[in-house]
């Protein structure tokens, strides 16, 4: 595999987690689709998921959403 193709892989990969992580908690995949792409979160500087994904803070962005589902953020 290519660097190039390794990379948009791994973005992928890590897109879908918080994706998936996020459509669970809300239990609607379009709403965690929109809230993906367009939601600024005010904990990350209001860098919405995708930014984040792309940042390389996959793991930062699913603390954050198990933390809404316990009610401690958000």
């Amino acid at each position: 595999m290519k660097r190039g193709q390794l990379i948009c892989h791994c973005f992928l990969r890590e897109a879908l987690r918080a994706i998936r992580a996020a459509a669970d908690q809300c239990g609607d995949l379009d709403r965690a689709l929109f809230w993906y792409r367009n939601e600024p979160l005010p904990p990350f500087g209001y860098k919405t998921a995708e930014q984040l994904v792309s940042d390389g803070r996959t793991d930062d962005l699913l603390r954050y959403i198990a933390s809404l589902e316990t009610g401690a953020a958000g």
